[in-house]
């Protein structure tokens, strides 16, 4: 897939997934909740969570909130009102100011930096408030949990997998520019070629151009990272008689000219 159209599907997924889900939030220390209670000004205002967790509202004390969505919280301070308070309160909370959830995006994106969440985020919605991949051959993303657990996402496959990847708070995440394979000697095109996981000499070969008439395909040579030399006999491969080769990130596939 051409990156100009992976660029505009990350464009497009953020702009129509990108309202926050609130209701779905759970406040955190370091956010700002706004508690509203109809008709009764004293009791409402905005509150900065602290580390303890705890808020202090007026009439019914101190209420731990962290770990819990708006919800659930307006809930909580409605039925403390009700219980010899107030008679029938209404009671709202929202989030007024995010800044306990946070990612990282790093690597290669226009605008790495640290990121607050504002509710259900997915890793393409990251990746485009970081401005976008950087450059064309950044073909891969890894997303590493607080636990150290890492993930790879193809970064073209990301948006048409109809399940999005969704971030969690402490989560770092890297682009990575792509990994590639060298193909030299006597075929068409010399020189780098994209490595995709269960990339063959025969698919490596191809992507190159092909063989020239000059070439070789009887014995095939490939260099390994690690310095071990491969011989492949490529006219077996094709002809269905030898199994075909998996190349890893960094080998170099020779093709050698033909003294015939």
């Amino acid at each position: 897939m051409a990156m100009g159209l992976v660029l505009a599907l990350f464009e497009l997924t953020f702009a129509v997934s990108s309202p926050c889900f609130a209701q779905d939030y759970q406040v955190g220390a370091g956010d700002s909740v706004n508690i509203q209670v109809f008709d009764e000004p004293r009791l409402s205002g905005t509150k900065l969570v602290p580390s303890s967790c705890h808020i202090e509202v007026e009439l019914i004390g101190s209420i731990d909130i962290c770990g819990h969505t708006t919800t659930d919280i307006a809930n909580e301070v409605q039925a403390r009102l009700a219980a010899g308070f107030l008679i029938n309160p209404h009671v709202t909370v929202d989030v007024s100011t995010y800044g306990s959830q946070k990612i990282e995006v790093r690597g290669a994106v226009k605008a790495p930096g640290i990121q607050v969440l504002t509710g259900a985020t997915s890793l393409s919605q990251a990746i485009t408030a970081a401005g976008g991949p950087m450059g064309d051959n950044v073909v891969e993303v890894d997303v590493i949990k607080q636990s150290g657990e890492s993930t790879t996402y193809t970064l073209s496959k990301l948006n048409l997998d109809p399940a999005p990847v969704l971030l969690s708070a402490g989560d770092t995440v890297i682009l990575r520019q792509g990994r590639h394979v060298y193909v030299d000697g006597e075929v068409k095109t010399e020189g780098q070629v994209a490595y995709h996981e269960g990339l063959t000499v025969s698919q490596a070969v191809s992507l190159a151009g092909g063989p020239t008439i000059y070439a070789s395909q009887r014995r095939v040579y490939i260099l390994t990272a690690s310095g071990k030399r491969v011989v492949v006999n490529l006219a077996r491969v094709r002809n269905g008689r030898d199994q075909d080769v998996v190349l890893n990130p960094d080998d170099r596939v020779t093709l050698p000219r033909s003294f015939f």
